[in-house]
């Protein structure tokens, strides 16, 4: 990430669910299906966090930070929710192994998404992330509703994929083709494709994908 954010981000940390709801209710804030625990309204320039829940919940705060440093460098009208969850929540668990250097460690949303991969599942292949729409990937239904369990296995999915290109050394050089390539490969998939050596739906890629999943703990 290149940019810097240009204008300060208020940081809202409650200690209690009420508190945070109240908030939330009072800036019309929806966090979805009442089960997020932090909100980034990047027009308020505002993030709202729930740590009731102690250290677990801290991660919550560095997960909307990273959305707070990505925007400033994408578009986020353009850039698909997909992947700017994928980033925001790779570092919620960060590493610092070295200078200069940052990875994230595996997560609980791998555990629905190892369970799918293993059986074959075929809505969890890689290849379902590219040009997936924001809606379906929130897991909103024709009738207006919203599957969690799909909302879920695609935040799983997103996450994997984020976590794959990192153990390779790929992730911001597919990160910094597609931003600035964006015009013509909205998708990513040339971008993916140009760094890795591979499409996202070609099979080899998606085997290697799949291995990486299974991998996680």
């Amino acid at each position: 990430i290149a940019a810097r954010p240009l204008c300060p981000v208020s940081v809202y940390v409650f200690s209690s669910r009420d508190g945070f709801n109240k908030h939330c209710g009072e800036r019309h804030y929806l966090p979805e299906s009442g089960r997020n625990l932090g909100v980034y309204d990047r027009r308020r320039g505002e993030i709202v966090t729930d740590v009731s829940g102690g250290p677990k919940h801290v991660p919550t705060l560095a997960h909307e930070l990273a959305h707070v440093l990505m925007d400033a460098d994408a578009d986020p009208d353009r850039t698909p929710l997909w992947f700017r969850e994928c980033v925001a929540s790779l570092y919620e668990s960060p590493v610092l192994p070295a200078d200069d250097e940052i990875h994230g460690t595996d997560d609980w949303r791998y555990v629905q998404l190892r369970a799918a991969v293993r059986t074959r599942d075929p809505a969890a292949h890689l290849g379902a992330l590219f040009g997936m729409s924001d809606d379906d990937f929130r897991g909103q239904t024709d009738a207006g509703g919203s599957d969690a369990t799909r909302s879920l296995l695609h935040r799983g999915m997103a996450r994997a994929t984020c976590q794959w290109l990192d153990a390779q050394g790929q992730l911001w050089s597919t990160y910094r083709g597609w931003r600035d390539g964006f015009e013509a490969d909205a998708d990513g998939v040339a971008a993916f494709t140009r760094v890795t050596g591979r499409a996202p739906t070609e099979p080899g890629a998606e085997e290697a994908w799949r291995g990486g999943v299974m991998r996680t703990r």
